[in-house]
């Protein structure tokens, strides 16, 4: 688990969210959960956003990309800065 902070694409405001990760590499991956109640991913869909991340009491920034596959599932992938 780590948090997740990002700037919303309508509204401007800093956004932070409690979620898990699973991390290969400087790569972290998100699946989303029920992705047509969420809307947060969508920040990501169009354009990679800039996103920080708390993770295990260490603090990453990064660069996030959402993708849906052909089942309708949603990913969220994070490249960590180096």
């Amino acid at each position: 688990m780590g948090i997740l902070t990002y700037t919303g694409r309508k509204s401007g405001k800093k956004i932070s969210l409690p979620l898990a990760f699973s991390r290969k590499g400087d790569h972290l991956k998100v699946g989303v959960a029920v992705p047509d109640r969420k809307n947060w991913w969508k920040n990501f869909i169009t354009d990679a956003g800039r996103v920080d991340v708390d993770l295990g009491g260490n603090h990453y920034t990064g660069l996030a990309t959402s993708t849906r596959d052909d089942r309708g599932r949603v990913f969220v992938d994070i490249a960590l800065d180096s």
